[in-house]
């Protein structure tokens, strides 16, 4: 376990995120979960590792099949913007009211495969190479605002570093599809990768979403689902035309609260409630978890499978996957310093085994 801090700590992430020592956090959490309980209730965090009925066709080992692409359906895609007004609110509703309570009965608009965290998986020691991005923000130089310079990509290098990919014939899955790989014993194809976006910020919708779909690609966005409707963070409305989309919806905690440093109860409670307000908003529980911070110690991962995660991600450089390793699997960082030719050539030395 990492030792409680004693003193305010800012979040390397977001550079404004703080956290407290354990105890502490565990008291304040337990507090606010018994106010906002609410929109997550309705679908039962006693029943976290069980996932929504869904009605998609089902891959091997009886795991319900997501989308390929995020290409094939008559979603409108809003207009990448790299100037103007923004498209983000002034003003939003508070996450209790942003999140709707579910209809348990209602057909999920999600299109992300649903994996048993308890699943056996494949013999140890099957293991492939899949590259997972981990992008934050996708802006222009006159939105970023008081994130940290190197966690945003401006649109037009975003788009030159995806589309150096797809040239190359590279293509993209879903965490979720790559869990439900994993679990299958499945080797995605040469070339595969997937695309992940922390912290669940509204230019993820406004400006990577209409790239991702003139590439034909898909994405996971790990979502903070506390700021879901607050001016800058995705909207419920928005979570649901990324899903509708082929896009798959992770969670990144209710409050980006670094797990190893908070109590196993106030744990439980971010990934439970997390994990439900997703469920309210697209209709599915999410597949896929990432550790805010990348920060994870052997409890943590003990907790994320027992609430239902099948698949979770830090922050550790590298695309090795297995299912015995999939609590902890790493990533690879793209920052606005990061040319289209080296982010091929990293991915292809990743890939090597080099």
């Amino acid at each position: 376990m990492v030792a409680a801090p004693t003193t305010w700590e800012r979040d390397a992430t977001s550079g404004s995120e703080m956290h407290l020592p354990r105890p502490l956090f565990a008291v304040l959490a337990l507090a606010v979960f018994s106010v906002s309980l609410g929109a997550g209730a309705a679908v039962g965090y006693g029943l976290a590792a069980a996932p929504v009925t869904a009605t998609y066709p089902v891959r091997a080992a009886g795991i319900a099949g997501g989308a390929a692409t995020g290409t094939g359906n008559s979603l409108s895609t809003p207009a990448a913007t790299t100037s103007g007004t923004s498209h983000v609110p002034t003003a939003g509703p508070t996450a209790s009211q942003a999140v709707p309570s579910a209809d348990p009965t209602r057909t999920p608009i999600a299109t992300w495969p649903l994996v048993a965290a308890t699943a056996s998986g494949p013999p140890t020691g099957f293991a492939v190479r899949v590259p997972v991005l981990m992008f934050h923000r996708v802006a222009p130089a006159d939105q970023v605002g008081d994130s940290l310079p190197n966690l945003v990509v401006p649109p037009d290098l975003f788009a030159a570093q995806l589309g150096a990919l797809v040239a190359a014939g590279w293509r993209s899955i879903t965490a979720a599809e790559l869990a439900a790989d994993l679990a299958s014993g499945i080797r995605p194809r040469p070339r595969t990768f997937v695309i992940t976006f922390d912290d669940g910020r509204s230019d993820g919708y406004t400006q990577a979403f209409p790239i991702l779909r003139r590439l034909g690609l898909v994405a996971t966005f790990y979502v903070i689902t506390g700021r879901i409707g607050t001016p800058n963070s995705l909207s419920a409305s928005q979570l649901q035309g990324l899903a509708a989309a082929g896009m798959e919806i992770g969670s990144h905690t209710v409050d980006h609260v670094p797990l190893n440093t908070a109590i196993p109860s106030a744990v439980r409670l971010q990934l439970t409630r997390s994990a439900a307000q997703i469920a309210a908003v697209t209709g599915q529980r999410p597949t896929t978890f990432a550790y805010p911070l990348g920060g994870v110690d052997p409890l943590d991962k003990a907790l994320v499978r027992e609430t239902g995660y099948a698949m979770a991600f830090t922050v550790v450089y590298g695309c090795r996957m297995s299912w015995q390793t999939r609590l902890a699997a790493p990533r690879v960082r793209v920052s606005p310093g990061t040319s289209p030719q080296y982010l091929l050539h990293e991915l292809e030395v990743c890939t090597s085994g080099a």
